[in-house]
């Protein structure tokens, strides 16, 4: 379709930015397009403002997109997007109600105006959906005006089929008119991608659109006619000269914003950029390359330009093995050496035409890419010197250097204010890319490292110039004495220095020391724009290994990989180092691991080949040594034994009996549940004795220790077998909650736990169902405000188990009991449910169920209250005041319902929890 000239001239100049639409429109191709036709499409709707691209240069052509957005890519394709009124009802009721999408109503309104747009027999226009594939041919077949030729086609389908879809005479009238050229689709009726919007609105731009005459007859535009031709023209050609170079001559006498192009017969090939254009492309990157350029003849001036795709091959400097006068050697992808022939080829020198240049003796760091293009081919050079800087000095705009010299000097100083100032791309520390920064918003901080290019000295004519900066630092270890001068490997990745660092003889300084790079040492180093170690920082890593305890359930033999589960009970996985240090020797190699993992499986109770307790120092992701039970009295040195093992055993929370020997356990020893399927890494569970062994019941036991000259050896790992459920007792110290609000259905509880008031999360199956807790209460979504619970975490916080104490629904706990008490181990519980008056004094609270009793009487039950929760819940709210202050003092009583919970089944223990419900 070309539109009036005068409608078109007012979408250029509205630059419309829509925020849920796309966003801010990016120089040439995106980076994420890899189909010819879509990049073509892509860049001529960008061209005219209809579509966008998002800001981190991509356009994401297989996302979908919303009725409402192609609503708006329509209105902008018709040129009537200007000047909408920001009010507009559009008489869909599900739109007008949405205040979301007020942002679409304008576009909308104006596409039904345009009778583009019906929406659906409900009334609703359904904007967050995606249109399909149907729904955007209707709309841009409507757009064109063929609406009567998408029914006289509808007329025709029937004849031939009866059940023939709404759409079948637009997508018809589509086809045979070219909107859906190049588009292929089977699913009509599922959303179209971004990608096939792009094409369709494109084709659809190419259509010459139906109008009514004077005598109200459908007409198309006359071949030629001014006022139905698009002052946008996409001219394609190579681009031949810039303000900087030609590809045959050095100085073009362009004008800083200037191009030539081959195939154009206007201004001798010579083209004005727009502002914008001009700063969204770097005219280094484009010389030599075919592109699409959009030049509006009205404001005579190219609006954006498009590179076309070229097959190149660009070779980086570290990969490059030898450089003779015509020819390079380097390193292809498969590792082997390839050859590539410099003779006929047109050099590009940073930005530069160079007919004579010294590549063998003057490269030093970037990159040779090589392509052919109209006729040329080219060798595009990009050379940078490397700086590191060591301070800057802004007040007078001077670099001093780290390493480098530029020019004999030990700084760089930036040009006067003119066109000799570098293009100036700066990525700081955790972004993804470089932004072009002003020189005056420029801030440089030692060890930043610069990229700077410029055309060789021997150049006549402008200048290009350009630099990257590249900030923050990275950590590595070294895995692996490579032995070559270049290249060094930091935490099992290869790495590059530049030839700059490797050439650098260091100072008598110990910050600029050189780093040897000795094996098993750190380093902080600096990376330049290339990605090769341009600084590094000799921090030699001084620190002695620290052991972690585990559990080995997989390994990788083919990745080098060891998966385990650590004393917190989470699963990791982790690479192996090239040498690792296995009890306490160093230097074994990764298949020596595996010969000495597979052996000390056997000692521990493994079921697998290689399943076994170990000890553990990881760097990064990466183990470096390992301590394995490899005999069973610590030979080798190995600080970590194998102390024995038994079929059946009751513990208690401080000892265990192996063996007819005792191992002591403290806060520091790790009991870890090891499933019946050592595979199932979800069901491995840590606690801590305290909390595992307080029930007196039987387990299958294995222990690991230390202190082999100990008669009662201190346990650090032991090791449970079989059922889980033993270990889950809540008695003694498992917390107790007074819930005060039920989340997300149950997944999640609020409540008091003494003084804080934390959110655990829960899961059905870890709730557990007791036949002594009411039957209305046996899972997470059953807790309600007011109920008390009580749960077991493990070390990593996760709630394994949680059980209903009182149901305040029911005003009960225990189903049909008052009173329950619990003995498990050296441990007892005592709940009760009391009706009656509460007394506090002298440091007890007595509850009675004489309601004349004005004291502590002989009758009455006491618990002393040091230290105890008192929550008194009345009318949904909680008061966590002292019990003093709950309860009335000196025998002035009042009647109340009790839950007390104790540790003892005697009158007169230490209450732990008191809840007061009046």
């Amino acid at each position: 379709m070309r539109s009036l000239k005068k409608l078109i001239t007012l979408v250029l100049a509205l630059a419309m930015v829509l925020t849920s639409v796309g966003i801010t429109a990016m120089a040439a191709s995106f980076s994420d397009i890899t189909d010819e036709k879509v990049a073509s499409a892509v860049d001529k709707l960008v061209a005219h403002k209809i579509i966008t691209g998002y800001e981190d240069g991509t356009f994401r052509p297989d996302n979908q997109i919303t009725r409402a957005e192609f609503a708006a890519i329509v209105t902008r394709m018709k040129g009537v997007a200007d000047n909408l009124a920001a009010d507009a009802v559009t008489g869909f009721s599900d739109l007008d109600n949405d205040a979301s999408r007020a942002w679409a109503r304008p576009y909308v309104k104006a596409a039904v105006d345009l009778k583009i747009i019906n929406g659906f027999e409900d009334g609703t226009f359904r904007a967050g959906e995606p249109v399909t594939y149907e729904q955007a041919v209707k709309m841009l077949v409507c757009a064109v005006g063929y609406e009567v030729v998408a029914q006289s086609e509808y007329n025709k389908a029937l004849i031939s089929n009866p059940n023939a879809t709404w759409s079948a005479g637009y997508i018809a009238a589509a086809n045979k008119h070219g909107i859906t050229k190049g588009v292929i689709t089977a699913q009509i009726s599922q959303p179209a991608s971004r990608g096939v919007v792009a094409v369709l609105t494109s084709n659809a731009l190419e259509v010459p659109e139906l109008v009514t005459d004077e005598q109200g007859n459908l007409t198309k535009p006359e071949e030629g006619n001014e006022e139905t031709e698009s002052n946008i023209k996409t001219i394609t050609g190579v681009i031949a000269e810039t303000f900087y170079t030609g590809l045959d001559k050095q100085d073009t006498g362009l004008a800083e914003k200037e191009i030539k192009i081959t195939n154009a017969d206007e201004n001798n090939g010579v083209y004005v950029l727009s502002e914008e254009c001009y700063n969204e492309n770097d005219m280094n990157e484009l010389i030599g390359k075919r592109a699409d350029i959009y030049y509006d003849s009205l404001n005579r001036e190219v609006i954006r330009i498009s590179a076309k795709s070229v097959s190149s091959v660009v070779i980086e400097e570290g990969s490059i093995e030898s450089i003779s006068a015509d020819t390079v050697s380097y390193r292809n992808a498969r590792g082997t050496t390839q050859s590539e022939s410099l003779s006929g080829y047109t050099f590009i020198v940073n930005g530069k035409y160079m007919e004579n240049y010294d590549l063998e003796n003057e490269f030093k760091n970037g990159s040779i890419e090589l392509f052919s293009s109209g006729g040329y081919k080219i060798a595009k050079i990009t050379n940078f010197i490397v700086f590191v800087v060591s301070k800057y000095d802004r007040d007078n705009e001077k670099v001093y250097l780290k390493y480098e010299k530029y020019n004999g000097e030990n700084f760089y100083q930036f040009p006067a204010r003119s066109a000799d100032l570098p293009l100036i791309y700066v990525k700081n520390s955790g972004s993804s890319k470089y932004e072009l920064t002003e020189l005056d918003n420029l801030s440089l901080n030692t060890y930043d490292v610069i990229n700077f290019m410029q055309s060789p000295s021997e150049a006549s004519g402008n200048t290009y110039r350009k630099m990257y900066v590249t900030k923050g630092a990275k950590k590595g270890k070294v895995t692996s004495n490579l032995n070559e001068e270049r290249l060094v490997e930091l935490d099992r990745t290869e790495m590059y220095l530049t030839q700059q660092y490797a050439d650098y003889t260091p100072k008598t300084s110990s910050d600029d020391a050189k780093a040897p790079f000795e094996m098993d040492d750190s380093y902080t180093y600096y990376l330049d724009y290339t990605g090769q170690i341009a600084a590094v920082n000799y921090n030699p890593s001084t620190s002695s290994t620290t052991y972690n305890y585990g559990y080995l359930v997989v390994v990788d033999k083919r990745a080098e990989e060891l998966g385990i589960v650590d004393s917190n009970g989470e699963y990791s996985g982790y690479t192996l180092k090239s040498s690792v240090k296995v009890d306490g020797e160093s230097g074994k190699s990764r298949d020596e691991v595996f010969d000495l993992l597979e052996t000390s499986a056997s000692i521990a109770n493994s079921k697998t080949t290689y399943g076994q307790p170990i000890k553990y120092s990881v760097n990064n992701k990466v183990i470096d040594a390992i301590d394995t039970v490899n005999t069973k009295d610590g030979g080798n040195n190995d600080s970590f034994t194998y102390d024995g093992y038994t079929a059946s055993v009751k513990p208690t929370t401080s000892s265990v009996k192996v063996d007819s020997k005792t191992y002591a356990m403290n806060s520091d020893t790790i009991v870890m549940y090891v499933p019946e399927n050592r595979d199932d890494t979800d069901d491995y569970e840590v606690m801590k004795p305290s909390v595992a062994f307080q029930a007196e019941k039987s387990y299958e036991i294995e222990v690991f220790g230390v202190d082999q000259n100990s008669a009662n050896k201190l346990a650090k790992l032991v090791l449970v077998y079989g059922d889980i459920n033993p270990l889950y007792n809540f008695v003694g110290n498992s917390p107790y909650m007074l819930v005060t609000e039920n989340l997300s259905g149950g997944e999640k509880l609020r409540g008091y736990v003494g003084g804080s008031t934390p959110t655990i999360s829960v899961s059905e199956d870890k709730f557990v169902k007791s036949d002594k807790i009411s039957d209305n209460s046996v899972s997470a979504s059953d807790v309600s405000a007011g109920d008390v619970i009580r749960y077991i975490q493990n070390l990593a916080g996760d709630i394994v188990a949680i059980e209903m104490v009182y149901d305040a629904s029911e005003a009960k706990f225990i189903s049909d009991k008052n009173e329950y008490s619990s003995t498990l181990g050296n441990v007892s519980d005592f709940y009760a449910r009391l009706g009656g008056v509460v007394v506090a004094k002298d440091g007890q609270i007595s509850v009675t169920t004489t309601p004349e009793a004005d004291d502590v009487n002989e009758n009455a039950k006491n618990y002393t209250t040091s230290s105890v929760q008192v929550y008194k819940y009345k009318d949904g709210k909680v008061n966590t005041s002292s019990i003093e202050d709950i309860v009335t003092i000196d025998g002035d009583g009042e009647t109340s319902t009790v839950l007390l919970i104790t540790h003892s089944v005697s009158s007169g223990a230490a209450a732990k929890v008191i809840y007061i419900v009046k």
